[in-house]
């Protein structure tokens, strides 16, 4: 019978992972960042706003929670910013035309 590998939520192996981590490929966000980045101090409050907002990220046996940076680049760096795109332009044409 060929063995299972048992998988996150992330759909990543646990040696997957495990590989990443004994090659130095990932890294992780600080508590502070984390604090600063959700706005929440609680591990539970943070869970429930990055959940909120699609992060994958997991919990540690005490509670806390690892968010790796790649992850965080993924929701802040790649994505574009709407907020500078016009909506809608006002049509002055009418103005334009000689009567």
């Amino acid at each position: 019978m060929a063995a299972v590998e048992a998988r996150s939520r992330t759909g990543i192996a646990r040696s997957e992972r495990r590989s990443e981590w004994l090659e130095g490929n990932v890294t992780f966000v600080t508590a502070d960042v984390l604090e600063q980045l959700t706005g929440k101090r609680r591990p539970s409050a943070q869970a429930r706003w990055l959940a909120a907002r699609c992060y994958k990220f997991e919990r540690r046996g005490d509670g806390t929670i690892v968010l790796r940076t790649d992850e965080l680049d993924a929701h802040t760096v790649s994505k574009p910013v709407t907020l500078a795109r016009k909506r809608w332009q006002v049509d002055l044409s009418q103005f334009d035309k000689e009567s």
